[in-house]
């Protein structure tokens, strides 16, 4: 079912692209190449599985609209910082560009130990470390969309959101490190 979903998704961009005459210009070369990213990713890329780990909650940006940052009387339980979850991807990563796409979408405990959905994908620009081609660092983004349950338990939230990444890599071992107004850590094992 998910392999479908991003099939729809991926084949609605590439058709808004390719309908596009100015599509493949010069001043929207990047998205091209995002599109390409991710037919290759849904196409030939590795399996992957995340597992999410670690939560830390910046400011008070993270606790909108109560400002809760940290345990309280009347808050004794404080902030989830452990949220449990999974997740499935799709990763490809152009060997000639050191550039890894990865469609994904995971599921874990929220800060306040709800169940909250992300569905995404993240571009990375990777760097060896010490003159490696298996040991690796990487920087990018990650466009993402989540489902939570409202504060109020009416109808769910969804909001779209953008977060920084950053990766440590050891061949298929990846720790992914992503920033929005919470900081969010988790590991990726890909697989063929």
């Amino acid at each position: 079912m998910l392999r479908l979903l991003i099939r729809i998704l991926i084949t609605l961009f590439v058709i808004s692209i390719a309908n596009n005459a100015y599509a493949c210009g010069t001043g929207t070369q990047w998205l091209c190449e995002i599109g390409h990213g991710l037919v290759m990713a849904e196409s030939q890329g590795k399996n992957a599985i995340l597992v999410s780990g670690y939560a830390y909650h910046t400011s008070i940006a993270a606790h909108w609209p109560i400002g809760v940052s940290e345990q309280t009387p009347q808050d004794p339980q404080g902030l989830n910082e452990i949220p449990y979850g999974l997740g499935y991807g799709r990763s490809w990563y152009n060997t000639d560009t050191h550039e890894e796409y990865t469609l994904f979408a995971i599921a874990f405990s929220d800060s306040y130990w709800k169940p909250e959905a992300h569905v995404g994908y993240m571009y990375q620009k990777f760097h060896p470390i010490m003159d490696s081609d298996n040991f690796e660092w990487g920087l990018g983004y990650s466009p993402q969309i989540l489902v939570k349950p409202s504060w109020t338990g009416d109808s769910p939230i969804i909001l779209p959101f953008i977060g920084l990444t950053t990766s440590l890599r050891y061949k298929n071992f990846e720790t992914n490190v992503t920033w929005a107004n919470v900081i969010f850590m988790n590991l990726m094992f890909k697989f063929d």
